[in-house]
């Protein structure tokens, strides 16, 4: 346990009640990641359908990860400005947008329609990622690290349906392959939009202005006060853990198919990773408030450590499979761990602008994760890579170990 007082904080964990708008806010984060899956499952191979050659076959699905990268920043302005239900609104009907285009572009195989259409998809999930910090936002600090790690937990849902959603909707018969799958996005951006007008943030104003905000545990807007280096390991927990994440993901499944695994068999062990990445957010919030996020981050490292070693030392595909499994868990304690940090430790004066920086950093590691792989397999081979992320988490490790203080609370 972490200090005298968390046993007093556990048990208040347990009598306090999390308010409606947390799990509408769940529900919404699984449709996040269901789009996140969907677009990543079929929009490379309508793209090589599409594309005037095989080679622009990813550029669609390439221009939704530069549409979040460059709208997240700026998503998070605007909800400063405006107000969180706003900008999810815009994120919600970029996502209706989203739906209709994809699929007028497969009725009428116009490619640059489906890359207009991955880019509004990109969008909503730009604004979309900031569910987790909107459940913090009028949330008690005990519940903090309980209310993100819950929602964060949506994508329990999305593992589930966004494969249905990829196989059933594929071919309908009186439809273009695929045409269906794309307008379901309508459906899905629908559904959002619906739940974001039934949301309440818990603020009647829904703005939080630079000027405005100070709170009994926040610090105020001189920047010396700020603890950086807490602030610092805070971004880079999370967008450390997903760069890693997304890297041994991909290129396990090159390396799956390179040994001759069958593709239905490596797909389903990615989808047990997905789960993995997920099912444990329905305790993280309570690990936190037990052992405190210091502890809860360094572990996750500690998974990710263990996944490598699972990597570099067995090579059958049981091991291989375990580790993504293992890899997936440990995401989830850095990704939430770092989450909770920085909602605790960002000034309430310049949260937006900090959660705009947080996750444009993780947007930049998650897109290098996903697109180093192909090279990275071709160069230095899987063992190459593994190494080297062996390298990046030991250095993490040793990071949070000194850099954040003992005792740091959920």
């Amino acid at each position: 346990m972490n200090e005298v007082g968390d046993i007093v904080i556990v048990e208040d964990v347990r009598k306090e009640r999390l308010p409606l708008s947390t799990y509408i806010l769940i529900i919404g984060q699984g449709i996040n990641i269901t789009v996140a899956v969907v677009s990543a499952t079929i929009g490379a191979v309508v793209g090589l359908l599409l594309a005037p050659s095989p080679s622009m076959g990813t550029i669609a699905y390439g221009a939704q990860f530069a549409a979040v990268l460059f709208t997240t920043y700026p998503a998070a302005n605007l909800m400063r400005r405006y107000g969180r239900k706003a900008g999810f609104l815009i994120g919600s009907m970029s996502l209706c947008v989203s739906g209709v285009i994809g699929y007028l572009a497969v009725v009428n195989s116009k490619f640059w329609l489906l890359i207009l259409a991955h880019i509004f998809a990109g969008i909503y999930i730009g604004f979309a990622n900031y569910y987790r910090f909107a459940a913090v936002d009028n949330t008690s600090e005990i519940l903090r690290s309980k209310a993100m790690s819950l929602v964060v937990s949506g994508g329990i849902i999305a593992s589930i349906v966004g494969p249905l959603f990829s196989i059933g909707l594929r071919d309908i018969q009186g439809f273009p392959q695929f045409s269906i799958a794309y307008a379901s996005l309508s459906g899905l951006g629908l559904t959002s939009v619906i739940l974001m007008l039934l949301w309440n943030s818990g603020n009647t104003s829904d703005r939080v202005t630079e000027q405005n905000v100070v709170t009994h545990n926040e610090v105020s807007t001189d920047r010396g006060a700020i603890n950086m280096p807490v602030i610092f390991i805070a971004i880079f927990a999370a967008a450390g853990g997903y760069l890693i994440m997304n890297l041994l993901m991909i290129q396990a499944m090159l390396q799956m198919h390179h040994v001759g695994i069958q593709y239905d068999v490596s797909t389903l062990t990615i989808q047990a990773h997905v789960l993995a990445m997920f099912v444990p957010s329905l305790i993280t919030g309570r690990l936190i408030a037990f052992f405190g996020t210091r502890k809860v981050i360094i572990i996750g490292y500690f998974m990710i450590l263990s996944t490598i070693f699972f990597e570099l030392l067995f090579d059958p595909f049981w091991t291989m499979a375990t580790g993504l499994v293992i890899l997936g868990v440990g995401w989830n304690l850095t990704y939430v761990g770092g989450g909770v940090l920085l909602s605790k430790y960002a000034p309430a004066n310049l949260k937006f602008r900090w959660q705009g920086i947080n996750d444009s950093v993780v947007a930049i590691c998650a897109t290098i994760g996903a697109t180093a792989p192909s090279f990275l397999q071709s160069s230095i081979g899987w063992t190459g890579t593994n190494n080297i992320s062996l390298i990046f988490v030991v250095i993490s490790i040793v990071l949070c170990y000194y850099l954040l203080p003992r005792g740091v609370q959920s």
